[in-house]
């Protein structure tokens, strides 16, 4: 991995941290373990082709004393 491109993967993560371009997507469907998510990640580009797995864990939640209202398109 480079360093350079893996600070700039966690600050905004839109590039691939091995090569730089941001032609990473998501192999499937992110994976819920209790209050983790592992989701696989791949750099598209000819020139890389990389896996890998990102991981992310719940650290914090924001609670909001209004109620939270949802209106369905083509409802009023």
């Amino acid at each position: 991995m480079n360093e350079k491109y893996l600070k700039q993967y966690f600050k905004e993560g839109e590039i691939c941290p091995f090569c730089g371009l941001a032609d990473i997507e998501s192999l499937d469907q992110p994976n819920i373990d209790g209050n983790s998510v592992i989701l696989n990640v791949n750099c598209s580009s000819e020139k890389c082709g990389k896996e890998w797995r990102e991981y992310y864990t719940l650290s914090k939640i924001d609670y909001k004393e209004e109620k939270i209202t949802t209106v369905l398109k083509g409802q009023v």
